[in-house]
């Protein structure tokens, strides 16, 4: 005769049968809860537990608060699916307490591993401890929306916004990694958006340590769709190639508004294809394409690899914004051969030893090489008065050069200190690799150095809107005008910044201060932005004029003059703007969808589903293109 139920395993006990036969658990352990009370104290009333914000496989995480902090937190306790709760203790059955008290342990020096990451796109650990017979971690509370979230609602990410993803988050997984950690678990849902413009990787309850080329038999974590073909395996390699898999399946999902198909469903032969969207910067396909191979030896062996692939769609995608950046703000020397030019040549000489070496004696080596020459090739004037053109020179003093021929060698004498431009140099060459959180890093220690740097703040201030940390860059940029309040180039950046954060009447008063500094195409065409998101579409149309005289060649200036001018129902002006575009940049497929639609309100539908057509080519699809080309067919009959 059964006459109660063990409290842990929930096998049926005999009068009398005690302990339980299944788990070894005692009739009389109590009451059995899921989740923690909301009040309830950890760490004698350090943490506060409150409302529960989510559960997963290995855990429950809270919403709690941190006494000493003074503001919420989130609380991950480790409650793994086969525990149960009596009073506030976690209990597993007898036969699987090893596994459990193994796994308690890995997951509590995991987590004082991902105390000591600093990297924005990691989510902050303050705190790690055992209690109620578990381990808690505390970590920083996140607003915002997951990718998961951000997918379902726009079903497709823009292919700057995705490149944007893969940085942050590449540069997340690399701090991880060198910490022998793998996440084991990125995917949508675990990548979290915030208001302030954060990319964050969440929930690092399945991370595992690994060593490097070794097989094993972790506790298997996956989510198909996103998990890597060795993850299916109870014995495979895994290595940072693991993660790569499951950040691209991430990204390809925020690309194409679809995960791929799971990798036991592509193990066939011959093997489904991974397709891409059309008029997307080849890059970033390509890319994604080699993270979702399904052989390990075919994938980027690390993350570093996988942002190198990415560098060219990063170059396309920023390249109009990077223009007003300091490497792009010093005009030529007389001689024909610009001080940018020469700079570079000697940066992509030293920035791969550099960086590997933080060597100051080598780039000041090799920056002298290049120099030499140049110092010959602008004869009559003296390279000491040329240095404070540019913010990256080497600070030094030359000799002066006593005839146009004459190329006597230099004497370096430092005019500041010399480690901190050593940070500065390597921040910047890791800026210009898209290694933007590192190069915050070295910003912060050149400022530690030389806290008046104007062109540091600045430089940390690009760095962090790179990373969509658009307050903090503003505050950066606000530190540089502090210091040089004559910069057109920091008004334009500050300006860029607030206009991400929707701020556009601060921003057009920024990029009035630049242009009142220095007179650019970008900077008309970014205010000309701001006065139409405000509705000023004539005052619009004037600044994009502007851009235009200076700038024939800017096809987005066209672009956005055409979009004005159609809101305006100026629609002849509108298509005429949109022709010059698409000469300029003939595989733009909103512009021929925005043509096609002026053309459709005139009433040419021919030439209207013509224009639908071509941007169907070029992305097949685009749902606005095949809506507004049955609407024109419906009118022709």
């Amino acid at each position: 005769m059964i006459d109660a139920a063990c409290p842990i395993c929930q096998t049926s006990l005999m009068p009398g049968q005690d302990p339980c036969p299944s788990c070894g658990a005692a009739r009389g352990l109590g009451t059995l809860t899921r989740n923690l009370p909301a009040g309830h104290a950890l760490q004698q009333g350090k943490f506060t537990i409150g409302h529960v914000l989510g559960e997963g496989g290995f855990g429950i995480t809270y919403k709690g608060a941190h006494r000493d902090l003074g503001h919420p937190v989130a609380i991950k306790e480790y409650f793994p699916a086969h525990a149960q709760r009596v009073g506030t203790v976690i209990s597993v059955p007898a036969q699987q307490q090893e596994a459990f008290v193994r796994e308690r342990m890995s997951m509590l020096q995991e987590a004082q591993l991902l105390f000591g990451l600093r990297a924005p796109g990691i989510v902050q650990v303050h705190d790690a401890f055992q209690e109620n017979g578990t381990v808690y971690i505390v970590m920083e509370y996140l607003k915002g929306q997951t990718l998961e979230e951000r997918i379902q609602h726009k079903v497709r990410i823009p292919a700057d916004e995705v490149q944007r993803l893969a940085q942050v988050l590449g540069q997340a997984l690399e701090a991880v990694h060198a910490q022998s950690l793998l996440h084991r678990d990125i995917k949508p849902a675990n990548v979290m958006l915030t208001p302030e413009g954060r990319v964050v990787l969440l929930d690092f309850g399945s991370a595992r340590a690994f060593q490097a080329g070794r097989t094993g038999n972790p506790t298997r974590v996956l989510t198909p769709g996103y998990a890597a073909p060795e993850q299916f395996s109870d014995r495979a390699r895994f290595g940072p190639y693991t993660d790569i898999f499951s950040l691209g399946a991430t990204l390809y999902h925020a690309l194409t508004g679809a995960p791929p198909l799971p990798a036991v469903d592509r193990l066939r032969d011959p093997p489904a294809p991974v397709t891409f969207p059309s008029g997307v910067p080849a890059a970033l396909p390509a890319a994604l394409q080699q993270a979702l191979a399904l052989r390990v030896d075919d994938r980027p062996q690390d993350t570093e690899a996988f942002l190198a692939l990415l560098a060219p769609a990063a170059a396309d995608a920023t390249a109009p914004r990077s223009l007003p950046k300091a490497a792009s703000r010093w005009p030529a020397l007389s001689a024909g051969l610009s001080w940018t030019t020469a700079r570079e040549n000697a940066r992509r000489l030293a920035r791969p030893i550099a960086i590997a070496m933080g060597s100051l004696a080598l780039v000041t080596s090799l920056y002298v090489t290049v120099m030499g020459p140049l110092r010959s090739a602008v004869a009559g004037w003296s390279l000491s008065a040329l240095a404070p053109l540019s913010p990256y020179a080497v600070p030094v003093t030359f000799t002066p050069m006593p005839t146009p021929t004459a190329a006597p060698s230099p004497t370096l004498t430092p005019t500041h200190t010399p480690t901190a431009w050593a940070y500065q140099q390597r921040g910047y060459d890791k800026e210009v690799l898209g290694q933007h959180a590192a190069a915050i890093a070295d910003y912060d220690q050149a400022l530690r150095l030389d806290p008046n740097s104007d062109w540091t703040y600045n430089a940390r201030g690009n760095a962090k809107a790179e990373l969509g940390l658009y307050a903090q860059a503003i505050a950066d940029y606000d530190q540089a005008l502090r210091l040089d309040p004559n910069s057109d180039w920091t008004y334009f950046n500050r300006g860029n910044a607030k206009a991400e954060l929707g701020l556009y009447a601060q921003a057009i008063a920024d990029y009035d201060q630049s242009l009142h500094l220095a007179d650019y195409a970008w900077t008309y065409n970014a205010r000309g932005n701001a006065k139409k998101e405000l509705g000023q579409y004539t005052a619009a149309i004037a600044d994009y004029d502007q851009a235009l005289r200076l700038a024939p060649q800017f096809a987005m200036a066209y672009v956005n003059r055409g979009d004005a001018k159609a809101v305006l129902e100026q629609y002849a002006a509108a298509i005429a703007d949109y022709d010059q575009a698409l000469h300029l940049d003939p595989n733009n497929v909103q512009v021929y969808v925005n043509r096609g639609d002026a053309k459709a309100v005139l009433g040419q539908h021919t030439q209207a589903i013509a224009d639908y057509d071509q941007a169907l080519g070029l992305d097949p699809d685009n749902a606005q293109a095949y809506n507004n080309r049955k609407w024109s067919k419906e009118r022709l009959g």
